[in-house]
C-alpha cells in the first residue's frame, strides 16, 4: 500500500483523478498535541490493553486519546503541550517489555512518513579514572554517542564511579558498547556503556527493534550458533540510578570563611553555657526530717517510713550545740535492721563517755536542756531486743518514770 501512495506520479490520472479537492482549515485552531508510537513488537496491538497500561505511567490530568493508525503505530493525542513534553521527557518507554519509540507529529503529512528512528536513554559511562568523572568529560563522550540533553543539575550526571549522560540513541543501528576514550599521555582507555530503563533487544546483533528469537543472524544459523558466541548481552543494562541518593557532597569547615563557629569559641561558649544552665547543689539536710514539726505524728507509723539516726554527738558539744542532735531521716520499709541497731549502738557508745557509772540518765531537764523538742520523748532498750523504739508520753514527768533496782532511772545502755 506504502508503495502505491508513494508511485502515484507515475500513474496516468484519468480526468476526476486529476481534479483537485479543497480543504478548509477549521481545525487548525485546535490546540492538541500528537505523539505518535512505533511499538516494536510483531504481536498484535489492542488499544484497550495499551491505554490500561499507560495510564498509571504517565499520569495525565486531562487524560489523552489513542489513535490506531496500522503497521504498529498508536497516535497519542494530548489537550496540553506541558503533558506531552513531560511523557518525552521521560523516554524510554516500553510496553510488554518491547520498546515504545515516540516522535511528534503535526499531522500535515501522512503517518505512512514518519520516521521512527531515536529514542533517548540514559547511559552510563563506566571505566574511566576518578580524575575524568566531570560533567565536560560526560558531554565529550555523549556527543560520540549522539544528540546530547543537557542535564538539570550535576547530580544527573556524576553517579559515584560512573557517568550518566542523556543521549538520543538510533534506534536503526546496534547499540553501541562502549568507546577508546585517550586520556593524555597516550594512554587509552576503554569506557563501557551500561543503558538504564533498556527493554528487550537482541544479543545477537545488538537492535532494539527485535529480540534474539526473530534475530535473522539467529534464523540463518538454524541454531549452530551457541550462546558464547553472542557478542551483546545482558551487562549492558544499567542497574536503577537514584538521583535523590547523593553520591559526593561538600563538608564545610568549621572556621569563619564558611559561617561557622571558632572551635575555641565554639567549646568556651558551651562551657558557660553549661555552668549557667546546672541546677543549684542541694543542701545537706533537704530531705530530712524535723523533730519538731513532726511530735503530733509519732505516734502514726506511715507505711513504708521508719527513722534512724544520721548524726552522733560530738565530746563537749552536746550541751552547746543543739544542731549536733540526731537528725530523723525517711528510709524505705525494707532497710536492713542490722544497720539500724549498729547506729542506735554507736549512738549508746558516744552518750557513756559522759556518765561515769556507765549510764546515760535521760531525766526531764537534760532533755529539755538538750532541745525542747525532746522533753516529751523517751528512748527506752530493751534487755533482749537490742532495737529502739520511740515513744511518745503526752506530759512528760521525770518522777512517773521506772526505775530499776538501783533506784536510777532507766534509760540508754551499752
Amino acid at each position: 500500500m506504502e508503495e502505491i501512495l508513494n508511485d502515484w506520479k507515475r500513474f496516468s490520472l484519468l480526468e476526476e483523478e486529476d481534479s483537485k479537492v479543497t480543504l478548509d482549515d477549521e481545525n487548525n485552531d485546535a490546540k492538541e498535541v500528537i505523539l505518535a508510537g512505533k511499538f516494536m513488537t510483531r504481536r498484535v496491538l489492542s488499544i484497550e490493553a495499551v491505554g490500561r497500561t499507560l495510564k498509571p505511567l504517565w499520569k495525565t490530568k486531562n487524560g489523552f486519546e489513542i489513535r490506531d493508525v496500522g503497521n504498529h503505530v498508536l497516535l497519542f493525542v494530548f489537550d496540553n503541550e506541558e503533558e506531552a513534553e513531560r511523557v518525552l521527557a521521560a523516554e524510554p518507554w516500553t510496553y510488554d517489555k518491547h520498546l515504545i519509540i515516540l516522535s511528534r507529529y503535526d499531522g500535515s503529512c501522512s503517518v505512512q512518513k514518519i520516521r521512527f528512528h531515536t529514542v533517548k536513554f540514559w547511559v552510563q559511562l563506566h571505566g574511566l579514572p576518578v580524575n575524568k568523572l566531570n560533567e565536560r568529560t560526560a558531554y565529550g563522550i555523549g556527543r560520540s554517542i549522539g544528540e546530547v540533553s543537557r542535564a538539570s543539575q550535576s547530580d544527573e550526571i556524576i553517579g559515584g564511579n560512573f557517568l550518566r549522560i542523556r543521549v538520543g540513541i538510533n534506534a536503526t543501528r546496534p547499540l553501541s558498547r562502549g568507546r577508546k576514550v585517550l586520556i593524555g599521555n597516550g594512554k587509552e582507555v576503554w569506557v563501557s556503556f551500561k543503558y538504564e530503563k533498556m527493554p528487550n533487544f537482541c544479543y545477537w546483533c545488538g537492535m532494539v527493534s527485535h529480540d534474539a528469537k526473530e534475530c535473522k543472524v539467529w534464523l540463518s544459523s538454524k541454531g549452530s550458533l551457541s550462546l558464547d558466541q553472542q557478542e551483546y548481552g545482558s551487562w549492558l543494562r544499567a542497574d536503577p540510578f537514584s538521583v535523590g541518593k547523593k553520591s559526593f557532597m561538600f563538608v564545610p569547615g568549621t572556621g569563619g570563611d564558611f559561617g561557622g563557629e571558632d572551635t575555641n569559641v565554639r567549646t568556651g561558649r558551651e562551657t558557660e553555657e553549661r555552668i549557667q544552665g546546672a541546677a543549684p547543689p542541694q543542701e545537706a539536710g533537704t530531705n530530712r526530717v524535723d523533730i519538731a514539726s513532726s511530735e503530733g505524728n509519732l505516734n502514726s507509723v506511715s507505711p513504708g517510713i521508719t527513722a534512724t539516726f544520721t548524726q552522733t554527738s560530738h565530746a563537749g558539744k552536746i550541751l552547746d550545740c543543739p544542731e549536733s542532735l540526731p537528725n530523723v531521716v525517711p528510709l524505705n520499709v525494707h532497710t536492713d535492721m542490722v544497720d539500724f541497731e549498729a547506729q542506735i549502738q554507736e549512738i549508746d557508745m558516744e552518750l557513756n563517755k559522759y556518765d561515769n557509772n556507765g549510764t546515760c540518765t535521760a531525766n526531764s531537764g537534760f532533755m529539755a536542756e538538750l532541745s525542747p523538742s525532746l522533753s516529751n520523748y523517751s528512748v527506752q532498750e530493751h534487755a533482749h531486743d537490742k532495737s529502739s523504739h520511740v515513744t511518745h508520753n503526752v506530759t512528760h514527768d521525770s518522777s512517773n518514770e521506772p526505775r530499776d533496782s538501783e533506784g536510777s532511772q532507766l534509760g540508754l545502755r551499752t
